[in-house]
C-alpha cells in the first residue's frame, strides 16, 4: 500500500445531501422524515453516528455536545444542538453536562430500536448522549469500528483512530484539520464537510468491513475481497499452509454453472516446512467449492 500521504483523500459524494439543522421545529421535522423513511423498509438500519463538542486542550475540558451527525446512504443530517433555543444542558457535580432536552422527534429517532449505530468510540458518544440528553440506546444497537477493524486485521489495535481505520479499510486518508474547531459557533462550509465526513465515512467503513471475513475463515463468495492475503491448504482439516498470496481477481457467482474462481498472486510457498518467497510473478487459479481449503490470512 502507498504511504498515507500518497493515498487519495476520502471525500463526500458530490451529490450526497448534507443538511444542517439549527432550529427546534426543523429538527423535529427532519427527524420525523428519517423515521418515516426507515418505516418503509425492514431493519436493522445502519447509521454512521458522530458528535462534536468544544475541547480545550490546555485544560483538557470538554464542552457540551454541540453537533449530532446522523449519516445514512441517503445523506447526512447535522443536528446543531448548540444552536437550539431550548433544552440547554447544565454542568453537573462531576463537571460533566446533563439536564439537556432534545426535540421530541430527535429523541425518538435516536432511540429507534431497529437502528444500529456504527462509529469510532461509539460507546463514549452514546454515553455522552445518555448523560446530557437522557438518550437510551441498547448495547446491542452499536458497533465499535476499532474493534471490528482489528478483528478483520485492517489495523493493528482496536484503539486506532478513525483516520487510521480509514486508511486500513478504505485505503484513503481522512482530513482531520478541523477537529478542534469551535463547534458551538456558526458552522463554516469546511466545518460542515468535516463533521459530515466523519459520520459518513464511519458508515462506509462499516459497510466495507461487513463484507470481510475474519482472519482464519474459509474464503467464500460472501467474504472474498480483492487484495486480501489468503493461505492455501492441502485440505479443509489441515492447518499446514501450502502457499500464501493475494487475491488478484474473482470470477463466477457461485452458481452451479458459474462456480467462483479465484486468481491468487502467490507470494510464498511451503518448501520443506518453511515458507519461501516466490521470485517473479506466479499466479494460481483456484476453483472455490464447498471443499476448498483457502483461508483469509491478513489484509
Amino acid at each position: 500500500m502507498p504511504a498515507e500521504a500518497q493515498l487519495e483523500r476520502f471525500v463526500l459524494p458530490i451529490d450526497l445531501p448534507v443538511v444542517v439543522v439549527t432550529q427546534v421545529d426543523l429538527a423535529d421535522e427532519k427527524a420525523d422524515q428519517i423515521r418515516e423513511l426507515f418505516q418503509e423498509t425492514p431493519g436493522p438500519h445502519f447509521v454512521g453516528l458522530d458528535l462534536e463538542w468544544n475541547y480545550n486542550r490546555a485544560t483538557n475540558e470538554c464542552g457540551p455536545i454541540a453537533t449530532i451527525q446522523y449519516a445514512t446512504d441517503d445523506g447526512v443530517v447535522i443536528f446543531h444542538s448548540a444552536k437550539f433555543a431550548t433544552g440547554k444542558p447544565t454542568r453537573n457535580e462531576s463537571n460533566g453536562w446533563a439536564n439537556g432536552i432534545l426535540p421530541g422527534n430527535v429523541k425518538l429517532l435516536l432511540e429507534c430500536e431497529d437502528v444500529i449505530y456504527v462509529g469510532k468510540n461509539i460507546s463514549h458518544d452514546l454515553s455522552r448522549l445518555k448523560a446530557q440528553y437522557n438518550i437510551n440506546i441498547q448495547e446491542s444497537n452499536k458497533i465499535e469500528l476499532g474493534l471490528l477493524a482489528r478483528m478483520r486485521r485492517c489495523v493493528s489495535t482496536g484503539n486506532a483512530g478513525l483516520a487510521a481505520i480509514c486508511v486500513g479499510v478504505l485505503h484513503k486518508r481522512l482530513d482531520k484539520t478541523f477537529r478542534d474547531s469551535v463547534w458551538s459557533n456558526d458552522l463554516s462550509e469546511s466545518m460542515i464537510k468535516y463533521a459530515a465526513t466523519d459520520a459518513f465515512v464511519s458508515l462506509k467503513i462499516y459497510q466495507k468491513l461487513s463484507t470481510m471475513g475474519n482472519v482464519g475463515d474459509f474464503v467464500t463468495l460472501d467474504n472474498v475481497v480483492l487484495g486480501s492475503t489468503v493461505s492455501i491448504h492441502q485440505n479443509k482439516t489441515s492447518n499446514d499452509i501450502v502457499a500464501l498470496g493475494n487475491v488478484s481477481a474473482v470470477s463466477g457467482n457461485g452458481a452451479k454453472n458459474r462456480p467462483l474462481v479465484l486468481d491468487v498472486d502467490v507470494k510464498k510457498v511451503n518448501a520443506a516446512a518453511k515458507m519461501v518467497p516466490v521470485h517473479g510473478q506466479q499466479e494460481k487459479r483456484i476453483l472455490l467449492t464447498e471443499d476448498s481449503s483457502i483461508r483469509i490470512s491478513a489484509r
